[in-house]
C-alpha cells in the first residue's frame, strides 16, 4: 500500500451498498444491501465504509495512482452528494404537497 489514504470517503457513506459492489466486492455490496434488515444495520454500515471505504477500496481495487484514486473517490462523492440532495429535494417537496392536501 502506497501511504495511509484513510479519511472520511463520503461516496461509500452516501451509496454505501452500491460503493462497496464497485470498489471492494460483490460480497460486501450484498452485506450492505442487506444491512437494513438489522436495527441501524444500514446507519452502522454506512458509517463504517465511510470510515474506512478508502483503505479498503485501495486494497481491493486497482489504481495506476493516487490521484487516480482520488479522482475516482471524488466522482463518487458528487454522485452521493447529488442524489441524496435529490432525495432531501424530493421529500420536502412530497411534505409541502402533503400538507397542501390538508388544507
Amino acid at each position: 500500500m502506497i501511504g495511509h489514504l484513510g479519511g472520511w470517503n463520503w461516496g461509500a457513506f452516501l451509496l454505501n451498498w452500491i460503493w462497496a459492489w464497485n470498489n471492494i466486492g460483490a460480497v460486501w455490496g450484498i452485506a450492505g444491501l442487506f444491512s437494513g434488515v438489522i436495527p441501524f444495520g444500514s446507519m452502522i454500515f454506512s458509517v463504517f465504509m465511510g470510515i474506512k471505504g478508502n483503505d479498503l477500496a485501495w486494497e481491493n481495487r486497482h489504481f495506476n495512482s493516487i490521484q487516480e484514486f482520488k479522482d475516482v473517490q471524488g466522482k463518487w462523492s458528487a454522485w452521493g452528494a447529488g442524489i441524496w440532495g435529490f432525495s432531501m429535494l424530493f421529500v420536502i417537496i412530497m411534505i409541502f404537497i402533503a400538507a397542501a392536501a390538508d388544507l
